[in-house]
């Protein structure tokens, strides 16, 4: 999201006012945030608090003035949108290193049941698996008593998941990309340095950053999907 926020900014005039609102995924302050906005911008670039949900109050906005980002399996023809695939999207980027995978004993995605990462990507996870005939699992976190186990691949969402399973594999002295497959959801910078290089699998936010300002500034609709990418580095 920061990445997002540097190229919008970057990528406008210095003589556009940007207002920056968080509504921490919670509907009534997302409701509240979009009721005393209306009529006080020009354009209006929103990530819904919900993936599968359209909030009602999102309607009273003008259509033309409103772009919708990142979260979006919901009813939005009449909108510009530029969101993310979590199903179809994470599914092939999967298929696209299945040969990697295949090398590896079990498959296990690490999404917290608190996190609001869209939980039909477990079911999408699930779907490869059984459609490549791969063991595979769930779980809600890593915890200090957690094994990481050899041969096993994981695909973390939280970075704090990330760090936790790096410091649990190496208790039993396992390296990632050796003993064990490693795949974070969203690049970060320090995933190029640590561990010899993490895998990141996710959309690119430079792209997302670029087309929105290119609907803001172009009054150009815009109705797009942005593909599901993985960085091949060094943990699996």
């Amino acid at each position: 999201k920061e990445v997002l926020h540097t190229i919008l900014v970057s990528s406008l005039p210095k003589s556009y006012k940007i207002d920056l609102w968080f509504h921490q995924y919670n509907e009534q302050l997302f409701n509240n945030i979009v009721h005393e906005s209306i009529g006080r911008y020009n354009k209006y670039l929103v990530m819904n608090y919900d993936n599968e949900k359209f909030s009602d109050v999102l309607s009273k906005i003008d259509k033309k003035k409103l772009l919708l980002l990142d979260f979006g399996k919901f009813d939005k023809d009449e909108y510009s949108y530029v969101c993310q695939d979590f199903d179809k999207g994470l599914y092939d980027a999967l298929h696209s290193v299945k040969i990697e995978l295949s090398k590896y004993k079990k498959l296990i995605f690490v999404l917290n049941k608190r996190h609001k990462h869209p939980k039909s990507s477990m079911t999408a996870f699930g779907d490869f698996c059984l459609d490549n005939h791969f063991e595979f699992g769930i779980l809600d976190e890593i915890l200090d008593r957690t094994f990481i186990q050899q041969d096993y691949f994981y695909l973390v969402i939280k970075q704090e998941d990330v760090v936790q399973v790096i410091k649990q594999a190496r208790k039993d002295r396992l390296k990632t990309g050796r003993d064990y497959g490693l795949l974070a959801y969203n690049e970060n910078p320090f995933f190029e340095v640590i561990e010899n290089g993490i895998s990141s699998i996710g959309i690119d936010w430079h792209e997302m950053g670029k087309i929105a300002a290119g609907f803001i500034l172009n009054n150009q609709p815009v109705q797009t999907y942005l593909p599901t990418i993985i960085k091949k580095r060094n943990s699996f």
